[in-house]
């Protein structure tokens, strides 16, 4: 729950800086952000290398997994010839789809030794590290915040998240809490009826159940 409100600062944050001095609990947390440095860096690196064949591979189980599952396709005509079933062009689909994965997967076993000659070092290493860390926070984020809006429902999330968001974003020296609330609960309120009204779609109302 907390990673929601957090996130604004979590995307502006210098990991580097803060590790190194050591402000967030010296030696330990040194040694932890090593280990997850280090964890990063293999990973960057490993998808660099492999990066065609991953795709290839998950593409091809992707493909033979939908594959399957157009066996399920219910045909509620009886079709004219083969072509015309409802199945048919899925199953076209995923079968080319299955194809482009082996080509990708053949390919990168092919481009391996280049690959690996062509690694990204220093400051280059350091900036991906830090952008698959800002995606892994980007990613728990969403999760988060879906899981908030779940349990307090879209109003008060939207409220909170804003109103926080707009707090860490702007310098201390221009904060104007009662405009940033204000905003907040408009845009949040707006939202919420306009989704509910015009498109027909209701939000989570969680602790305002009934209220709305």
């Amino acid at each position: 729950m907390g990673i929601v409100f957090a996130m604004p600062i979590l995307q502006k944050v210098d990991f580097n800086v803060i590790m190194n001095k050591g402000s967030l609990g010296g030696g330990d947390c040194l040694s932890v952000k090593t280990k997850i440095d280090n964890i990063c860096e293999k990973i960057v690196l490993g998808f660099h290398i492999y990066s065609d064949i991953f795709l290839g591979v998950f593409l091809m189980l992707f493909s033979v997994y939908m594959f399957m599952e157009s066996f399920s396709i219910k045909i509620v005509k009886e079709p004219v010839s083969p072509l015309d079933t409802a199945s048919f062009f899925p199953r076209l689909v995923f079968g080319v789809l299955f194809i482009i994965g082996v080509s990708m997967t053949v390919m990168g076993r092919s481009k391996l030794e280049a690959n690996k000659s062509s690694v990204p070092t220093g400051e280059e290493l350091s900036a991906s590290v830090l952008a698959l860390k800002r995606s892994v926070i980007t990613f728990a984020f969403i999760f988060s915040f879906i899981l908030l809006m779940v349990q307090l429902g879209f109003i008060p999330t939207a409220i909170i998240y804003m109103v926080t968001s707009m707090f860490f974003m702007a310098s201390k020296e221009i904060w104007k809490p009662k405009a940033y609330i204000i905003t907040a609960v408009i845009v949040a309120l707006a939202c919420y009826f306009l989704f509910r009204e015009f498109l027909y779609v209701r939000l989570p109302a969680g602790i305002l159940e009934g209220v709305l």
